[in-house]
C-alpha cells in the first residue's frame, strides 16, 4: 500500500499543478487587447514628419555634417539633441547603492568588486562596500569550514578512542 501511495502522489501533484497552471493562463479579449495595444498610426507618422525635412536635406547633401547643418539651417535641428548618445541618454543611470554593492561583493567576489568599480566609475563608497562584502563572504566561508572540521573531528575522535 505504501509503495502504491508513493507512486501516485507525484502523479496527483503533477495533475494539480497543471490544473492551476491552465486556469492561470487566461487570454485577453479583443477589446482588452485593443486597449492595451491601442495606438494611433496617424500620430506615429506625424511624429516622423517632424524630421522629414532633415532627412530630405541630408539625402540631398550626403556629405553634410551636424555642424554644417547647424550653421546653414538650424531650424531643422530644433527637435534634435546634439549629444551623440541620444538613444542612451537617461538621467536615471544605474549605479550600485552601497547595499547592493555589498551584496555583489558577497555573492560574486572579485568579479562583483570589478563590476561595481566599472559601473560606479570607481566610486570609493560603493567600492569599499563591495570589498567589505567580499571580506565578509570569505570570513563566513573560512569560519564555516573551520567549524565543520572542528565538529567533524571532535565527533569522530570520540568514536575511535
Amino acid at each position: 500500500m505504501k509503495k502504491l501511495l508513493i507512486q501516485y502522489i507525484p502523479v496527483l501533484l503533477t495533475m494539480v499543478v497543471f490544473t492551476f497552471n491552465s486556469s492561470a493562463n487566461t487570454s485577453l479579449s479583443t477589446s482588452e487587447m485593443s486597449s492595451v495595444a491601442g495606438f494611433d498610426e496617424a500620430e506615429i507618422y506625424n511624429a516622423f514628419t517632424e524630421i522629414d525635412d532633415l532627412v530630405n536635406y541630408v539625402s540631398v547633401n550626403q556629405e553634410a555634417s551636424f555642424a554644417e547643418v547647424l550653421i546653414e539651417n538650424s531650424s531643422l535641428l530644433l527637435r534634435i539633441d546634439d549629444e551623440s548618445a541620444v538613444a542612451f541618454k537617461n538621467d536615471d543611470k544605474f549605479t550600485f547603492t552601497p547595499g547592493l554593492a555589498y551584496f555583489s561583493g558577497c555573492v560574486f567576489g572579485p568579479l562583483g568588486i570589478v563590476l561595481v568599480a566599472i559601473v560606479n566609475n570607481g566610486d570609493e563608497k560603493g567600492l569599499r562596500s563591495a570589498i567589505w562584502g567580499f571580506v565578509t563572504s570569505g570570513c563566513v566561508t573560512v569560519s564555516s569550514v573551520v567549524i565543520f572540521y572542528v565538529f567533524f573531528f571532535s565527533y569522530y575522535s570520540f568514536l575511535y578512542w
